[in-house]
């Protein structure tokens, strides 16, 4: 319980950047799996970009821009 709530109180910034700054109305997000809606591609791999350098973030092989009609495991 206790790394649930420090991870929402240090990834406030994050969650706040990516609604305001990168205008991403639909994400979400539980401990470090975050998945973001959109309707362009493209803005979607911008944001990815955007993201990994401005948080250092390393990402996994999981991680991946899916279409909508596809199963995430």
């Amino acid at each position: 319980m206790v790394s649930q709530i420090i991870a929402t109180f240090y990834l406030n910034e994050f969650d706040h950047y990516i609604y305001y700054d990168l205008n991403c109305k639909h994400f979400g997000r539980y401990m470090d799996d975050i998945y973001i809606f959109h309707n362009d591609k493209d803005y979607l791999k911008q944001c990815l970009n955007i993201i990994v350098n401005k948080y250092k973030l390393s990402l996994n092989t999981k991680t991946k821009i899916y279409n909508n009609k596809d199963e995430i495991d």
